[in-house]
C-alpha cells in the first residue's frame, strides 16, 4: 500500500516493476552504494519525490525529460534524501 501511494505521487509513470524492487529493497534491508548501506523510509522516499518534482517543476522541465520511476529509485533518489532527525 505504501508503495502505491508513493508511485502515484511520481509525475513519470516508467519502470514501475523495477523500481518497486528497488524501493522494497531501500525499506527493507537497505543498498550498498559505493560502500555505504542506505536505508530509506518511506518518508524520506516521499519527500525525495516531491523536493525531485518541484525542482522539475521550478525549472519548468518537460515531463518527458523527468527520470523514469526506476532510474529515480536507483540512486539518483539519494541526491534528494533528507536526514531524518
Amino acid at each position: 500500500h505504501d508503495f502505491d501511494i508513493i508511485y502515484k505521487s511520481y509525475p513519470k509513470k516508467v519502470g514501475k516493476t523495477k523500481g518497486f524492487e528497488y524501493y522494497k529493497a531501500w525499506v527493507t534491508k537497505g543498498r550498498d552504494i559505493s560502500g555505504i548501506r542506505y536505508h530509506l523510509t518511506n518518508k524520506q522516499i516521499w519527500a525525495a519525490i516531491a523536493k525531485y518534482k518541484h525542482e522539475m517543476e521550478q525549472k519548468e522541465t518537460d515531463l518527458q525529460f523527468y527520470k523514469n520511476f526506476d532510474t529515480f529509485m536507483c540512486k539518483a533518489i539519494l541526491d534528494y534524501v533528507e536526514e531524518e532527525e
